[in-house]
């Protein structure tokens, strides 16, 4: 019983040769490094976090007739409906979803609905959009590890018509029951379901994973930490030395060894004296190297992610911008904003819409990404300029008296 392991065994773990930046990185890997890597997270997650945050307005404003706990409730407004009915949430997984594997849906289910049957499983059929509301939904990306979707059928246009969806419960928190990690699955109609992708890149693909362009940095990154710290630990350790007389013999002697050493093994198997035949050589790490080049990979990160560099916790300036490059990132992050903010525009409509916002045209607010220290440098600029024009506007006879 029990979860996946998420450990991030990845290609060049233990091989550099293996890591290729010219390669596409599989599905299960781009996962593992979502889960362990808070960089490759904050690059598909954070734009739209930053996206949902500024809100929105729709055009046709009132409150909104829905449920709360089973009871008719006249929220404020659709959108107080929408935070409270955790679609809010589903949508935010559903674009970071689709920035890390390309395409990501959110399927819609009705209240008490009881299903009918396909291919023996329970079905969730059509429903009819703008009449039929949807008080729940959840965001899925493509099947992986035993939980996702598949298209099970198209229609005449060889466009889906009916999607299967597959859980897994790897749940462990079970005491004194029976319990069985078993697949759920169950089937759904289209017009359940809305589609969120990623920007495209190539033709012929619902999009382009973003992930992809980060992803290599990332696990450049991550393994290049990981083999710093195996050393600095291995220093630590010490070194155990024995006599092999070949091949055979050292394996045996390391098997032993497994068993209740993680020293440093060092094997020979000549008659020379020790200190004649070997020299241990200890690595020089230089620090200042280390962080120069893991700031390089951080640079490269944050013009991949178009954010300042800033949100990747490094106190340095946009890579490449010069002076003034914080503020000039700041607005590449706006314009990125502001961009996928019109790319999700369609998608969101069409799932306020399977909710029961009928007038589901809305206008995104103005996003506000500016950090405290940069308004305070802006703040001391602006301050620095105000003073600098008091004292040129003073007349000439004011200045010779200061004086």
């Amino acid at each position: 019983m029990g979860g996946n392991n998420v450990s991030s065994r990845l290609i060049g773990d233990g091989n550099p040769k293996l890591f290729d930046f010219n390669t596409l990185i599989t599905q299960k890997e781009l996962m593992n490094l979502y889960i362990t890597s808070d960089k490759l997270e904050k690059g598909v997650k954070w734009i739209p976090a930053m996206i949902l945050t500024t809100g929105w307005e729709f055009k046709k404003l009132g409150p909104f007739m829905a449920q709360k706990f089973k009871k008719d409730f006249a929220f404020e407004s659709f959108t107080d409906w929408f935070k409270w009915s955790g679609a809010y949430e589903e949508s935010l997984c559903a674009m970071a979803w689709a920035n890390l594997f390309r395409r990501a849906i959110v399927i819609g289910y009705l209240a008490e609905e009881t299903p009918s049957e396909y291919k023996g499983k329970p079905y969730y059929d059509e429903i009819e959009q703008g009449t039929d509301i949807c008080t729940k939904v959840e965001a899925m990306y493509s099947i992986l590890n035993g939980n996702g979707w598949e298209i099970a059928e198209e229609n005449e246009d060889n466009e889906p018509e009916i999607y299967k969806i597959t859980k897994t419960n790897y749940e462990e928190n079970y005491v004194d029951c029976d319990h069985v990690q078993e697949q759920l699955i169950h089937y759904v109609h289209a017009s359940r379901v809305v589609l969120f992708t990623a920007p495209k890149k190539q033709m012929g693909f619902d999009g382009t994973a973003k992930s992809q362009t980060i992803a290599h940095l990332c696990k450049l990154q991550k393994q290049m930490l990981q083999a710093v710290y195996v050393q600095c630990k291995n220093l630590i350790a010490g070194y155990i030395i024995y006599r092999a007389s070949n091949n055979t013999s050292a394996t045996e002697i390391n098997t032993l060894l497994d068993s209740f050493s993680h020293l440093t093994r060092l094997g020979w198997d000549g008659a020379e004296p020790l200190e004649d035949i070997l020299k241990l050589d200890v690595p020089d790490f230089k620090a200042d190297q280390l962080q120069s080049i893991n700031l390089m990979i951080q640079k490269s990160l944050a013009s991949a992610m178009n954010i300042s560099i800033r949100n990747l916790g490094e106190e340095d300036i946009a890579s490449g911008l010069g002076e003034g490059g914080a503020g000039i990132s700041h607005e590449l992050t706006l314009f990125e904003i502001k961009e996928m903010q019109r790319f999700y525009t369609r998608p969101l409509e069409h799932l306020f819409y399977i909710m029961g916002k009928t007038e589901s045209a809305f206008v995104w607010n103005e996003p506000m990404v500016k950090d405290e220290k940069l308004k305070e440098e802006q703040k001391n600029k602006d301050l620095g300029d105000k003073d600098g024009k008091k004292e040129d506007d003073q007349k000439p006879e004011d200045k010779q008296t200061e004086a």
